[in-house]
């Protein structure tokens, strides 16, 4: 069994659910409105149904610490320090995008990780096309060995209004064959402001200590 898991789910769905991949839940679906713009400048609206998920990334070790890095579609999202497991695993819940990926997460702004339908967006034709993206529609989680000398520094959290993802296309979507989207959702954490954190490095930076992939996109 490996030292360090993650797991994918929805807010409705119990943590104790066996796979890897925990199936949405119609329970949890709510509509998510975006700004958009057509080919002649003019603003207008666009709703889709999104369901909120959750990222669990788990310890269960005396090998010490590791950080968890989280990357959807390619882009990281969060990461956070596991420490080694206690009396019980260590394990951190991602919900959501992180604000400043350098600080520490339980003090960032979050807002929450969605999955949607494509936007229907409208385009000039002659418009050149976006290069592919290999990793879209897929949550990977990697995780590196770290250590600490012990050293405490100060941060400082500003107030903000967290990260702001649209859906992708519906053409973009298609070239890679999936049919779900990520976005981001509502904000739900607030920057904590000023605080003390113990500081963490990666022991290797090339070579993570375990990687898990989900296939996100092409689930119905």
């Amino acid at each position: 069994m490996c030292a360090w898991t993650a797991r994918l789910w929805t807010c409705t769905t119990p943590p104790t659910a066996p796979s890897g991949w925990c199936p949405r839940s119609t329970r949890s679906t709510k509509m998510i409105e975006y700004d958009e713009m057509d080919p002649f400048g003019e603003k207008y609206k666009q709703k889709w149904p999104a369901t909120p998920y959750s990222v669990r990334c788990v310890s269960d070790t005396h090998q010490g610490a590791v950080v968890a890095y989280v990357y959807v579609d390619g882009t990281l999202a969060c990461n956070a320090v596991l420490l080694e497991r206690g009396r019980n695993p260590w394990l951190m819940d991602f919900k959501g995008f992180q604000s400043n990926i350098d600080t520490l997460y339980t003090k960032d702004s979050i807002t929450e990780f969605l999955f949607t339908v494509p936007r229907a967006e409208v385009g000039r034709r002659d418009a050149p096309k976006p290069p592919p993206n290999p990793d879209l529609g897929t949550v990977v989680v990697k995780f590196y060995r770290a250590e600490t000398k012990g050293e405490v520094t100060q941060h400082e959290n500003k107030a903000s209004a967290g990260v702001h993802i649209n859906p992708v296309s519906k053409a973009k979507l298609k070239d890679a064959k999936a049919t779900t989207a990520t976005a981001s959702g509502a904000q739900v954490q607030v920057a904590a402001g000023a605080y003390q954190a113990t500081s963490y490095h990666l022991i290797d930076k090339l070579f993570p200590c375990a990687t898990f992939k989900f296939h996100y996109g092409s689930l119905s």
